[in-house]
């Protein structure tokens, strides 16, 4: 089904009632009955049964695991008998997550509406020794692509590894990312192969071929670059051995296979070696689809050569990843794909063999303290394009990355500890994810340096670990609010005003999904987000999704104040909940909410059909 069409029916489906009550929280957050109570011995049952999807017969040996949501833990595990019934006893009051394994099926969690989809399932919440019996869970099987695999003539080729990629949101991105390597396949001597297992959703089949004549010409290339290294840094020490001088001097007289011109790449279906262009294929629970045929291709590679420089004079001699490193990257790489980069040795010259065609951002980086003891990272980068023809001579001069500073404030009557707080610039690009966070401790007065961040788009976050300290209201640098909007760091351009701002509470909505008859409305899932459209970005910390327990409750923590829209959907994907064309179609069927500063707001919304 379309997802237009999808997200029309959660929206007819989720008309939401009015406000009920508001109810407010005092500032200090403390429960009334804080006094400690005897521990309580654990009673709680949860009891069920599991059928197979196909036939509706029990389905045994299911492995059953109870998480407890408030603690993030493995709560208990059952197996299925030979009725498939489970039971755990023993259990304490809390909310759990209910979820059924067994290989050659999907993966289920109690409540979820499509089995496998990792999409959200129902809490179930247990008060102290009561009894939730009868739960039914249904497995059915993965789903099966298959199909055949050619190369750019035709002919059939077998031991070919095959990569299903699926599509799904990531850091508030929709993308294709591999998923368990269990479900990938290797085609036989006919050519065919047959990913099974998997879960529903969209696809692209990927073929990562091997080239022997390109492997044995790069493995006597890469032998010959690592003797040359230790070559050099042998006599770089003066502890050049008799040895290892009598072997460069064999490896230099043997004939090396020449590197071809061109090489099998990995492709998607039909026949694509960039991402973009494959062909998607839509599966559904337990759908077996054929005929998605991958047919090889032949492309010209090339070498991509030239020096890093920086102005200290020589780069170190090693190979680990201290050291300089010069790397190849594309957004539209195929996951799973070769990877192009080296480490560079003392000299600076570097030489990257086999890349195919393609738009590329050539990146250096270097630990500082390995070079200058600084402390901080330094960088170059340039844009390529590659057609086939060797590139030879590129320059990239390292430069160290800006400096970000600035101050926390700790609102609040509680004195906090500010010195035990972490400040953290994390990278918000899936390309750049290689690039590791810079980190910084503030002093007594609050103020911080992040040294050598390269440039890029950065969330700027804290993590308090003194008490008082629970929430960052805001981390503002350049007049924007870097938890909303990443802030743009560029080579040369220092950040000196970044202000992170932390409280002891954020606001809070939380409530009861209903039916017209008061009666709990469970297998919706209750999103929140902003009002202001300015908002709507990848991983935005205002727009949150949560699905109610069985008793229709539910909470949606740590948001800033403002005024936001509140819905409920039959169904989402998760992390679609990010995408603004989904949050305009479900406007309409949305109702507004305003929270204060450090609010906690209780809503009973009712889902009318």
């Amino acid at each position: 089904m379309p997802r237009a069409v999808t997200v029309a029916s959660f929206v007819g489906v989720a008309i939401l009632g009015a406000v009920v009550t508001a109810h407010h929280q005092g500032a200090a957050g403390v429960p009334r009955d804080a006094q400690a109570q005897p521990p309580v011995p654990s009673t709680g049952v949860i009891s069920g049964t599991v059928t197979e999807g196909d036939t509706g017969r029990p389905l045994r040996r299911v492995r059953i695991t109870l998480e407890d949501d408030s603690r993030s833990l493995i709560a208990a595990y059952a197996v299925t008998d030979e009725q498939g019934r489970f039971t755990i006893s023993g259990l304490r009051a809390g909310t759990y997550t209910l979820k059924a394994a067994r290989a050659g099926f999907l993966e289920v969690i109690y409540g979820q509406r499509k089995p496998g989809s990792g999409r959200a399932g129902t809490s179930i919440p247990l008060v102290e020794g009561q009894r939730v019996e009868k739960l039914a869970l249904t497995m059915p099987r993965g789903g099966v692509i298959s199909g055949v695999v050619t190369d750019e003539v035709g002919d059939r080729v077998s031991g070919v590894p095959i990569r299903p990629l699926r599509a799904a949101w990531r850091n508030g991105v929709r993308e294709w990312q591999s998923i368990a390597t269990t479900t990938s396949a290797v085609t036989d001597d006919r050519g065919q192969y047959r990913a099974f297992g998997l879960p529903p959703g969209d696809y692209v089949i990927c073929a990562a071929p091997r080239d022997d004549l390109l492997q044995a010409a790069m493995s006597a290339e890469g032998l010959r670059r690592r003797m040359e290294e230790v070559q050099a840094a042998a006599a770089a020490r003066g502890t050049q051995t008799p040895e290892q001088k009598q072997m460069m001097e064999r490896m230099n007289a043997n004939a090396v296979p020449e590197v071809p011109k061109q090489a099998y790449v990995p492709v998607c279906a039909p026949g694509s070696t960039q991402l973009s262009a494959a062909a998607p294929v839509s599966l559904d629970v337990g759908e077996d689809r054929a005929g998605v045929d991958v047919q090889l291709q032949l492309v010209p590679i090339a070498r991509v050569s030239g020096t890093v420089t920086w102005s200290g004079g020589k780069l170190p001699v090693g190979n680990t990843a201290d050291d300089t490193y010069v790397a190849l990257t594309t957004r539209d790489a195929i996951p799973g794909g070769a990877s192009y980069g080296m480490h560079v040795p003392a000299n600076g010259q570097f030489s990257i063999l086999n890349v195919p065609p393609g738009t590329y951002t050539l990146r250096a980086h270097a630990a500082a303290p390995r070079i200058d003891g600084s402390g901080s990272m330094l960088w170059a980068s340039t844009e390529i394009v590659v057609s086939g023809q060797p590139i030879a001579d590129l320059a990239l001069s390292l430069g160290t990355g800006v400096t970000i500073s600035g101050r926390v404030v700790a609102e609040g009557a509680a004195p906090v500890d500010i010195t035990k707080m972490r400040i953290m610039a994390s990278h918000g690009g899936s390309v750049e994810a290689d690039i590791a966070p810079v980190l910084a401790s503030p002093d007594a007065s609050g103020r911080f340096a992040l040294v050598g961040v390269v440039p890029g788009r950065y969330r700027i976050t804290a993590y308090p670990s003194s008490p008082g300290i629970n929430n960052i209201r805001s981390s503002v640098a350049n007049g924007r609010d870097t938890l909303d909007f990443p802030l743009e760091v560029r080579m040369g351009e220092p950040v000196s005003d970044l202000v992170v701002t932390v409280v002891p509470r954020l606001a809070e909505i939380a409530g009861q999904l209903q039916h017209d008859a008061s009666r709990p409305a469970t297998g919706f899932t209750v999103i929140v987000f902003p009002a202001d459209q300015q908002y709507w970005t990848p991983q935005a910390r205002r727009i949150q999704a949560v699905r109610p327990a069985i008793d229709g409750r539910f909470s949606v923590r740590n948001l800033p104040g403002g005024e936001y829209r509140l819905v409920a959907v039959t169904d989402v994907e998760s992390g679609q909940w990010f995408d603004p064309a989904f949050l305009k179609e479900l406007l309409a069927g949305s109702m507004s909410v305003v929270l204060a500063e450090g609010e906690r707001k209780e809503q009973t919304l009712r889902v009318v059909r």
